[in-house]
């Protein structure tokens, strides 16, 4: 189901939009590597701290360094991490700055697009559908689809290709890592798998409502005098209300489920983090200065860790609610549009021409 959700995002998207979503996630997967390499540094600080046998395997493979003390050494070290830590810093200031240009303006031009395909219907189709649904679609379903399913999907993406990263170091570091992270993607997906279809049908509430609530306050400014005359004020308040109130309860559904999920994985990893810790202390032969070193490893990974698997877990909800989006755009890929049967009967051609019509002195000033 996601590859045909994802081959639909890719047919709307322009070949320029293509490009700089490929760009995107190349900037990120270099985000991730940094991410994992300010990681890695923290190992021969710590080994130089508690482990002396770690320090000898060092200097047999970089000689160079016998010639330092330990000091001078996680000084070193240190440096490197700190030098590290600055660049990526850096890198990630022109990624936020480079991420927020591309989703607005792809936002603009996917309004623009869609704006020029209704501009090009024939008259009928406007009799058909409603304005407000016009409104809804070049208004907020256009803002979704550009920074709640493109930009999710490189988030979603980007959160994949870390924690990937970061398990494979974990594994390769200390290969019991691996029931930690099968523990916790398994209960992290059991979370997505049990509130991803309440996401898709809050997602359908979310636009057909919004629809309605733009119909209804169009109906009412546009009627209001006769709204004030015949003093229909409160009917019109509580239309207006009641696709208000619908619309408001799938947004605090999605916020709701959204803001428990951060809660709920931290206190599982920590739980299995420590769970772990405990198991190595009692039950396996590893020295207790590897275990510290690895204890301080998971520690640091795990502030990491931890975030991009409830970013993960957020994109993909988030995805899941606006996908609605995806239908009213479809008509932009370049696949052949198959127009809606008109309710209406053409006059015909012989009688009445609405192309042989002209108009002078006509300006929109």
């Amino acid at each position: 189901m996601y590859r045909l959700y994802f081959k639909k995002i890719f047919e709307i998207l322009t070949n320029k939009d293509k490009k700089n979503f490929i760009l995107a996630l190349f900037l990120l997967i270099n985000k991730s590597l940094l991410e994992v390499l300010s990681i890695g540094l923290l190992i021969p600080i710590l080994n130089f701290l508690v482990n002396e046998e770690s320090k000898n395997i060092l200097y047999k493979k970089l000689p160079f360094l016998s010639g330092y003390n330990n000091n001078e050494l996680i000084t070193f070290f240190v440096a490197i991490f700190l030098v590290i830590y600055f660049l990526k810093t850096l890198f990630f200031l022109f990624y936020n700055r480079w991420n927020a240009r591309f989703i607005n303006n792809l936002n603009v031009n996917i309004v623009q697009r869609l704006l020029e395909k209704y501009l090009h219907k024939n008259y009928n189709f406007f009799l058909e559908i409603n304005s407000a649904t016009l409104l809804r679609n070049l208004t907020a379903e256009t803002s979704l689809f550009s920074s709640g399913i493109v930009g999710q999907v490189i988030l979603a993406i980007t959160h994949t290709v870390f924690i990937i990263s970061i398990c494979i170091f974990l594994i390769i570091y200390n290969f019991y890592s691996l029931y930690v992270i099968l523990i916790l993607l398994f209960l992290s997906y059991l979370v997505i798998k049990f509130s991803n279809e309440k996401f898709k049908k809050w997602g359908d509430i979310r636009q057909k409502e919004n629809a309605y609530f733009i119909k209804k306050l169009n109906e009412v400014i546009g009627s209001i005098k006769e709204i004030i005359l015949y003093q229909k004020k409160q009917f019109f308040l509580n239309e207006v209300y009641k696709h208000s109130k619908n619309f408001s309860d799938a947004n605090i559904y999605r916020d709701t489920s959204l803001s428990i999920i951060a809660p709920v994985i931290e206190f599982l990893g920590i739980f299995i983090f420590f769970s772990f810790f405990i198991f190595l202390v009692l039950f396996s032969s590893i020295g207790m200065g590897k275990i510290i070193v690895l204890f301080g490893v998971f520690a640091f990974a795990s502030i990491k860790l931890l975030p991009a698997v409830i970013g993960l877990v957020r994109a993909i909800q988030t995805i899941k609610f606006n996908l609605p989006a995806i239908k009213v755009l479809e008509e932009l890929s370049n696949k052949k549009i198959i127009e809606k049967k008109e309710i209406f009967e053409k006059v015909p051609s012989e009688i009445f021409n609405i192309e042989e019509i002209k108009f002078n002195d006509v300006n929109f000033k």
